[in-house]
């Protein structure tokens, strides 16, 4: 498949896609480069958003998500392979902690595919937090 430019003049200048307006001199030079190099034919490439090209101003980044503590009601924000808190997870009997270490595989944090059994040591250690802070009277 061949790569693609698009170089459009309207008298005034020319553009390419969305970008900044080029001379006609600039332009003829753009597209000698670009059918030298095999690029050929139109397409329009949406480099800007809706809101960047009418405004001029970059979009705002949405930051990622916060990963938190998996006991109920934490809100404490920790690193995406971690599952509670130092705080909870000192609370999971340990039991609880071995079967969730070893059920755990590398990278289920990344894609969201954590197995049966993990999923299971995950709600009874969720579970047993939250026993014993009702206990306590939290």
């Amino acid at each position: 498949m061949p790569k693609r430019i698009v170089i459009a003049g309207n008298g005034h200048g020319t553009r390419i896609g969305i970008g900044p307006v080029y001379s006609d001199e600039a332009a003829a030079r753009l597209r000698a480069d670009a059918e030298s190099r095999g690029w050929t034919g139109e397409a329009v490439i949406p480099l800007l958003s809706k809101a960047e090209f009418t405004t001029g101003q970059p979009a705002p980044s949405a930051p990622p998500p916060a990963h938190t503590c998996h006991a109920k009601g934490c809100r404490s924000e920790i690193r995406p392979a971690l599952f509670m808190c130092a705080r909870h997870w000192a609370m999971v009997p340990p039991a609880l902690r071995t079967a969730i270490w070893a059920t755990y595989r590398p990278g289920q944090e990344r894609d969201k595919r954590p197995s049966p059994e993990y999923l299971a040591a995950a709600r009874d250690a969720i579970n047993a937090v939250a026993e014993q802070e009702q206990k306590a009277g939290r």
